[in-house]
């Protein structure tokens, strides 16, 4: 892992990139970007396909941000923004134009909500039991009772555990598992009814509502250069 002194915006116009902390993993699809503070350690892994822009963010803009990096859907704005200041730097560009340009990238970010593309790595030692054999086989549907004899706690621990160290219930952490799979899969060029089946899900139906719901976009135009 590494980390930077300035904090970076990491977008993607297409693929797809994972970027892994010591608390989780953030999938970075591409209508997403990705706020990266500085002093963060992570670890970004593209496919050698995803084409990256990054855009370094002063120390004076960076304290205006979250001190955690986080994902979030990027508006049609501040992708022509980004797209419009990639240009004007490298054409060298009086100061005035660029720091308009900025204004405006930090009024899109500062008013972007993080998308749900999170999934958090709980490093206590019952929970993490549990996660590790989820992740192993995200299409796994028993119930939280019956993690109980491998983690060690009773149900209404693990239940209780769930939520105070990842922040959701242990439903919406498998669900959340499930559907980051999935991009995975999906970048890959596995079939919709494939990656359905292997994330657990009870069908294509099924799982195309769900990716729907998380992502706003339909599985087959989701990866789509944007």
């Amino acid at each position: 892992m590494s980390s930077h002194r300035r904090g970076r915006l990491v977008t993607a116009s297409s693929g797809l990139a994972l970027v892994a902390t010591a608390h989780g993993t953030w999938a970075l699809p591409p209508l997403g970007a990705l706020w990266m503070p500085p002093g963060v350690r992570h670890r970004l892994s593209p496919s050698a396909a995803v084409p990256l822009r990054r855009l370094i963010i002063g120390p004076g803009m960076a304290t205006q941000l979250s001190p955690e990096p986080y994902v979030f859907v990027v508006s049609p704005l501040l992708r022509q923004a980004i797209l419009r200041l990639s240009i004007l730097i490298g054409e060298a560009p009086a100061e005035a134009p660029r720091r308009r340009l900025l204004a405006v990238i930090m009024d899109e970010i500062l008013a972007a909500e993080p998308a749900p593309w999170f999934l958090p790595r709980p490093r206590e030692r019952r929970l993490a039991k549990v996660t590790r054999a989820l992740v192993k086989d995200p299409a796994d549907n028993r119930r939280l009772e019956a993690f109980s004899s491998l983690a060690g706690a009773s149900p209404r621990s693990l239940a209780r555990l769930f939520v105070d160290h990842t922040g959701l219930t242990f439903g919406a952490w498998r669900q959340r598992l499930r559907l980051l799979t999935a991009m995975t899969l999906l970048h890959e060029g596995m079939p919709v009814a494939t990656v359905a089946t292997k994330t657990g899900f009870a069908g294509p139906s099924a799982f195309i509502a769900a990716f729907k719901r998380s992502t706003g976009q339909s599985p087959g135009r989701y990866f789509r250069p944007v």
